[in-house]
């Protein structure tokens, strides 16, 4: 095993977990890709993860659209413990995450956003960020924690970027 065993959630087309991927794959990150999911069946991110033999997850079908029913989030949730993974990483996942995910993965999830929040929310936020020739661009990561008093937060990291070049 190299590091930390990773499941990954996407929904779009795999550009951060192929950058992920990449990383692994040249020593920069020390971990390795057990598992990957999606709540979308024609997502390009389970095309990039058959490619590189990994294991592909579709969750079933929800009524709604930016969130899944909490049944449907704890076979994801099964699905990840059964993989045994160390940590849920969201990378283009875009549905609003629940507490069967967020109790199972409490302090061992980050959610991998390719822009400069609150600016630029929502869908194509670096085309977003490119128009408005924002000077930096980069992604945010959050890691949420509970305090003592039970209430969730998140912390937030940015990895910078100027320019458009693959930054591993």
């Amino acid at each position: 095993m190299r590091g930390l065993r990773l499941g990954v959630l996407g929904s779009g087309q795999g550009s951060n977990f192929v950058a992920l991927a990449r990383a692994i794959e040249r020593d920069k990150i020390p971990a390795e890709i057990v598992w990957v999911g999606s709540d979308r069946a024609e997502a390009k991110i389970l095309e990039h993860a058959k490619k590189l033999n990994l294991p592909r997850v579709v969750c079933r079908k929800s009524n709604f659209r930016t969130k899944l029913e909490p049944e449907i989030e704890e076979e994801l949730a099964l699905a990840l413990e059964k993989a045994r993974v160390d940590l849920l990483v969201l990378a283009g996942y875009m549905r609003v995450v629940k507490d069967p995910l967020l109790r199972k993965f409490e302090g061992r999830m980050i959610n991998i956003h390719p822009s400069l929040l609150p600016a630029f929310p929502g869908l194509r936020a670096w085309e977003q960020a490119r128009m408005a020739d924002q000077a930096c661009r980069g992604v945010h990561g959050y890691r949420q924690y509970r305090d003592r008093r039970g209430y969730r937060h998140a912390l937030r990291e940015l990895h910078e970027r100027r320019d458009d070049r693959d930054p591993w």
